[in-house]
């Protein structure tokens, strides 16, 4: 048993690895569905990497408007306005809802109350 143990050793370990990054992003990602507020974010730029790609995120929530990267986006979303979920305590864990653009209505105003919203809002 030892000896089938020391042969896969790095590989048990990688497989390690990889499930605690899993379960980290999982959770991270519920606590930001749960405990979150709706806004506003522009993408203002992609970047493509051989390890990977960054899309940067103005946010808008109340009167700040902060910068944010975030680890995955499309390339084609540039200047495009979409959903975020964000923590009012930490505006770097977002969850970009790249299926949800902003609608012209809201957009148009970029007023996002400083408290966030609890739904994603409507056009009256």
């Amino acid at each position: 048993m030892r000896k089938i143990f020391a042969e896969y050793r790095n590989i048990i370990a990688v497989i390690y690895i990889i499930i605690c990054f899993t379960l980290w992003v999982v959770f991270r990602d519920r606590e930001i569905e749960r405990n979150g507020v709706y806004a506003i974010g522009k993408i203002i730029k992609y970047q493509a990497e051989a390890d990977g790609s960054s899309v940067f995120v103005d946010l808008y929530l109340g009167n700040k408007i902060s910068q944010t990267i975030v680890s995955t986006g499309c390339s084609n979303c540039v200047d495009s306005f979409f959903y975020i979920k964000v923590l009012k305590q930490d505006l770097s864990r977002v969850i970009i809802y790249f299926n949800s653009p902003v609608p012209a209505c809201i957009q148009n105003e970029l007023k996002v109350p400083e408290e966030g919203w609890k739904e994603i809002p409507v056009c009256k």
